[in-house]
C-alpha cells in the first residue's frame, strides 16, 4: 500500500525465521518417583515415576495406618518415563501414601484424595 493519510511501512528485513533447535532426548539418570499429580484429587490421580535401568517395580498406596490398601503396579518395566492411574473409587477423603519399590529403592510420596 502506497500513500494516502495513516499510511506506514514496516521494515522486515530483519526478521529471521529458523526452526526451533531440537532439544537433546534425555535419559533418566537414576530413579524417582514423581508427584501425584492431580493432587489433592478425586477421585484419580496419576502417579510419575522414572527409571534409569529395566526393573521390576511395585507401586502400592497406603492409608495412614500404614494398611495397604491397594498394588497399583507389580511388573517389570523399561528403562524410561513411566506413569499409573490411582482411582480411589469407595476410598475415604484423606491423605494416602504412595510407596515405589523398585531395584533395592524405595521412595514414597503423599496423595491427598479430597471428596
Amino acid at each position: 500500500y502506497t500513500g494516502g493519510p495513516g499510511a506506514f511501512a514496516i521494515d522486515t528485513s530483519w526478521v529471521a525465521l529458523q526452526r526451533p533447535k531440537p532439544r537433546p532426548t534425555t535419559l533418566p539418570r537414576g530413579f524417582e518417583l514423581g508427584a501425584p499429580y492431580p493432587n489433592p484429587f478425586n477421585p484419580t490421580t496419576r502417579i510419575p515415576f522414572t527409571l534409569d535401568r529395566p526393573l521390576r517395580v511395585t507401586i502400592d498406596i497406603y492409608n495412614l495406618r500404614g494398611q495397604k490398601i491397594e498394588t497399583l503396579l507389580d511388573e517389570g518395566r523399561s528403562r524410561g518415563n513411566h506413569e499409573v492411574l490411582f482411582q480411589a473409587i469407595g476410598l475415604s477423603s484423606g491423605v494416602y501414601l504412595v510407596e515405589l519399590n523398585a531395584g533395592g529403592h524405595r521412595q514414597m510420596r503423599k496423595a491427598l484424595l479430597l471428596k
